[in-house]
């Protein structure tokens, strides 16, 4: 099974570069959308740590397991034993879940307490208390109801777990239920489209998106030449612009840093000239 530090080894092989890292891990089973940082880009990675996600996923109805997903020891197996939920009754019970709700964490994920990660303890047999924590689900779009299957479309806070949702519309379908398959189509901007394959990678068969274009989100703003060096000296400089990021450049058109405005003040974020 590739994770997505393989995926950054293997880009820096290719490459033949030493800075790569990747925005966002991808569930040990999933598969897709997962942005690569190489060289002067590593710079914008949490810039690129967008709030909202979308995944298309399979949930198996009548599985329980201990991972959360049908990779997982099986701990309750209800198939057969009492009668799955009608379409209408799953479709109203996943409609439930839009909106903001609170998830407790899996073990088996990667997340940190008392600095072990949570997948480390839980294959030493340990299971500790996790909090529950608030995640919104925007939209959840059902493609597919079959028998014991569905396919759902989920529009997603960051920080949401696909298999916890999927485990807790199982539970409150009262058949139990597992994730059985995982897609991220979309992280912020990048979408599913965009993409290449290991082996597109490893022929070296794409085209980079540039830094600038990676932060087209972020409005620009040209910064006046007598006040370059003090924007990426780290000073501040007044300047009439709502608050939030920008792209700072030059007259020229030379990306020069991340600077956050706030309170008609402008001060760097992050330099990005060198």
């Amino acid at each position: 099974m590739i994770t997505s530090h393989d995926i950054v080894i293997q880009t820096r092989r290719v490459l033949k570069i030493e800075k790569a890292g990747h925005v966002g891990t991808l569930d040990p089973m999933a598969t897709g959308v997962l942005p690569i940082c190489v060289g002067r880009a590593t710079k914008i990675a949490e810039f690129l740590q967008v709030e909202r996600k979308q995944y298309r996923v399979s949930m198996q109805l009548g599985i329980v397991t201990d991972t959360q997903d049908i990779t997982g020891k099986r701990i309750a197996l209800n198939l057969g034993r009492i009668p799955l939920p009608r379409d209408a009754q799953i479709r109203e019970v996943i409609a439930e879940f839009v909106g903001e709700i609170e998830q407790i964490p899996p073990m088996y994920s990667a997340l940190k307490i008392g600095g072990k990660k949570l997948y480390e303890l839980a294959r030493k047999g340990i299971e500790v208390e996790r909090k529950p924590r608030k995640i919104r689900i925007h939209s959840i779009e059902v493609l597919k109801i079959a028998n014991d299957l569905i396919e759902m479309l989920v529009d997603c806070s960051k920080g949401t777990y696909m298999r916890t949702l999927c485990h807790d519309i199982g539970n409150r379908l009262g058949c139990g239920g597992c994730m059985s398959a995982l897609i991220r189509t979309r992280v912020g901007r990048f979408a599913l489209e965009q993409c290449i394959t290991t082996n597109q990678l490893e022929n070296k068969e794409f085209e980079m998106i540039s830094i600038d274009g990676a932060l087209a989100d972020f409005a620009e703003f040209i910064v006046p030449e007598e006040k370059e060096f003090t924007i990426i000296n780290g000073g501040k400089i007044e300047a009439d612009l709502p608050d939030g990021f920008y792209r700072v450049k030059s007259a020229g058109g030379e990306l020069l840093a991340i600077s956050r405005a706030e309170g008609g003040v402008l001060k760097l974020v992050k330099a990005l000239w060198v």
